[in-house]
């Protein structure tokens, strides 16, 4: 049977890492190792895990604060299985887990990951959601992880040596890091998806997806996604409608006003956009609110702006004095803000 590495990040969590780990070797799959890596807790959590005796348990303690990309990293290095799974230090795995997805994984597949179960603001709500159909994520997987952050990091396992190929966890990103991973992933091998909520999530107040407390920091890390990923989205007709949705609609009202014209500075440095049309969209999102509707309006916007680029090319010739616009549309207001520029 070959080494499962199960890797727990945590950061003072004494009051629910200990349920953690209990779910952990409480496994089906017995030959496993939990390699915990405390990243300078200040509370008791070096002691709960103590109090547990189990000679799989192998617990690690950073000099300082590093976050959880750090943390797992460091995990993957310690690691001695063939397999590396990831758990956070208050979810709790189901009992069978990692029999599932070590079957599957041997289908083929370089990395698994499977649905879980909101177990507290979202009780009982199952992610992905049950709309997103197992077999249509199989054939092509990029596509589906570009449009929206569906693997949540405590149902992953991945073979090591995708790992040694892709790269580990993006240290520099404070939020989305899982994202970002995964997407990585599916770029460099064969990712699979079980149909089956094999993990149950509890959040917490002070966690690192908490919007109103990280949200530029989650949104410079989204910005860093839409960069590393922008040619294989181009290729797909705006496959980031899901990350600008997250921008400019949900995290929108916690930036200031220099912090949110950054932000269309740099995505119009990222797509070759106009200051204008990042605004405008920004204004579209944020009155429809459902981002179901976002990739066909962007690709009309995308096409009302060549639009508007023409007219003015065509007024290039000779001065135009004043300028009339009947209809003070998406379309109206972008050419006035684009001829003042």
């Amino acid at each position: 049977m070959e080494l499962v590495s199960v890797i727990i990040p945590t950061y003072n969590r004494s009051g629910c890492i200990g349920d953690a780990v209990k779910s952990v070797l409480r496994q089906s799959y017995e030959n496993l190792e939990v390699i915990i890596v405390d990243d300078g807790s200040n509370d008791d959590t070096e002691a709960v895990i103590h109090s547990i005796s189990d000679r799989r348990i192998r617990y690690y303690r950073n000099k300082e604060n590093r976050g959880p990309a750090f943390s797992r990293n460091r995990g993957i290095e310690l690691a001695k299985g063939e397999y590396i799974a990831f758990h956070d230090s208050d979810d709790i795995w189901k009992e069978q887990k990692l029999e599932i997805q070590l079957g599957a994984l041997k289908k083929g597949y370089d990395l698994i990951f499977s649905r879980f179960r909101y177990m507290n603001k979202e009780t009982g709500k199952i992610h992905p959601p049950k709309s997103i159909d197992c077999s249509e994520f199989e054939k092509t997987p990029l596509y589906f992880l570009l449009r929206s952050n569906m693997a949540g990091t405590p149902t992953i396992v991945v073979r090591r040596e995708l790992l040694l190929r892709a790269g580990s966890f993006n240290e520099n990103l404070y939020s989305c890091e899982d994202w970002e991973f995964i997407i990585r992933m599916a770029m460099y091998g064969r990712v699979g998806f079980v149909d089956e909520a094999l993990v149950e999530v509890y959040s917490q107040p002070d966690g690192v997806n908490d919007i109103e407390t990280n949200a530029l920091r989650q949104v410079e890390a989204m910005l860093s996604i839409m960069e590393e990923t922008k040619e294989i989205a181009a290729n797909k007709e705006f496959l980031h409608d899901n990350l600008f949705a997250n921008i400019f609609v949900y995290r929108w009202n916690y930036l200031d006003k220099l912090e949110q014209e950054e932000v269309i500075e740099r995505v119009g440095r990222i797509y070759g956009m106009s200051g204008a049309f990042v605004r405008h969209y920004g204004n579209v999102l944020r009155e429809r609110r459902r981002a179901w509707y976002l990739s066909s309006m962007m690709r009309r916007m995308y096409r009302k702006e060549e639009a508007v680029q023409a007219i003015i090319r065509n007024l290039g010739y000779r001065k135009a004095g004043h300028v009339a616009v009947y209809g003070r549309g998406v379309l109206g207001q972008m050419l006035l803000d684009l001829l003042d520029e």
